[in-house]
Order: structure tokens, then sequence, then C-alpha cells
């Protein structure tokens, strides 16, 4: 050992303190070294039409103004706040499966239900007859 630990020996628990290090081994850190990385390079490439998030969002605003049902109403019986319940209806916020599932309820609808009329707003209308095909 050398310098300041072997003056003074490791700590009771044999571990050496922060403070015992000598200064030239530990990282030194300046303005100089700070890199700012642009907006651009730590965003995600969007993908070709909405967010789930944002369709989620849209078709339960849908959902709750055609029964014309406030904010308040359908987050109270979801059990979740007013302003977690916009969020989500405007896309800001990644609901978890259980509160999608109270909010689904809330509405009088079941998960099936919702991820219906989140199909039919998401996949334009296809032919008759044309179906998924399989990837090779």
């Amino acid at each position: 050992m050398s310098g300041i630990a072997e003056r003074h020996g490791p700590t009771a628990r044999g571990t050496t303190r922060l403070e015992d290090i000598p200064v030239s081994q530990t990282p030194e850190a300046s303005m100089a070294d700070l890199h700012v990385v642009p907006a651009e390079q730590t965003t995600p490439a969007r993908a070709e039409g909405p967010l789930m998030r944002e369709l989620l969002g849209d078709t339960l605003r849908s959902a709750r103004r055609r029964q014309e049902r406030t904010l308040k109403d359908v987050a109270e019986r979801a059990g979740v706040s007013m302003t977690y319940l916009s969020e989500i209806e405007r896309g800001h916020k990644e609901a978890s499966s259980e509160v999608i599932s109270a909010i689904t309820r809330s509405l009088g609808g079941e998960l099936v239900d919702l991820l219906t009329e989140m199909t039919t707003r998401a996949v334009p209308a296809r032919p008759t007859g044309v179906a998924m095909r399989a990837v090779a």
C-alpha cells in the first residue's frame, strides 16, 4: 500500500474511505469534458402513424364524449385522477393495463371493445378477402 491508505489503514469494516484515496486516483471532470448531445440524436425515430398511447387516448376520449360524460365522472369511477385521465386521453402518459381496464369499464366497455375500436381507427378499410400474409 502507499499514500494515505497505508498511513491510516482501512476502516473498521476493511474498506478504504473516499477521503483516503489519493487525488491522483479519482476521476476529474471539467466543463471541457462535458459534451452536449443534440436532441435529434437522443430521440428515437418515430414510426408512421399514431403512437399506441395517442391512439388509446383518442379512442377513450371519443367514447367518453359520445356518452356525454365528464372527465371527473369517468376518472372517479375508474379510480384515477382527472389530471391523469386527461393526460392519457391526450396521449401524454402510458397507462398500465390495469388503469386502461378500469377506464374502459368505467365507460361501460370491455378491453375487447376498446381494442376493436382502436383497430378500426388504426387500420384503413381493407378490400374483402385481403388478409395478413405470413412473413418468411
